[in-house]
């Protein structure tokens, strides 16, 4: 039975990381702009090592998941976490990422999130419209 591919996130080469035995038997993809954050000699072999094929989204996954990201209201997510869920949803797979902002755009997006180095988050949040860029949880204000 073929496994689906994982996408994966900067935060897998970024953090001491090998890859787990369940991902050898996948397909691994990643973003260029993930490529292009490889900065550290450390992280750039880990990526060197692990060899994911780079496939940039295409212009509609982007925008959907710019939507899911203002749906969500987090302001966290960069255009790397973005084209990550985009690449995702385009290839209708999971996301490898120890990243909770991107964990919960996964849960709102219906991608599994798969954490490597960390428990993960359990469920989905989205965060008040006050809350400014520092990341609070809350519930949106009734209108």
């Amino acid at each position: 039975m073929n496994k689906p591919p994982v996408v994966l996130d900067s935060t897998c080469f970024i953090l001491a990381w090998k890859l787990p035995e369940f991902l050898r038997e996948r397909a691994l993809f990643t973003t260029g702009e993930v490529s292009g954050e490889m900065r550290s000699p450390e992280a750039i072999q880990r990526f060197s090592a692990v060899s994911p094929a780079v496939k940039n989204p295409g212009k509609e996954s982007l925008e959907k998941a710019r939507g899911i990201s203002e749906k969500l209201r987090d302001r966290r997510l960069s255009v790397t976490d973005i084209s990550v869920l985009a690449l995702a949803l385009e290839l209708n797979c999971p996301v490898v990422t120890d990243d909770y902002s991107l964990q919960n755009a996964c849960f709102g997006a219906g991608i599994e999130p798969i954490p490597l180095s960390f428990r993960g988050i359990s469920e989905m949040r989205k965060f008040a419209p006050d809350s400014g860029n520092k990341g609070q949880l809350g519930r949106p204000k009734d209108k």
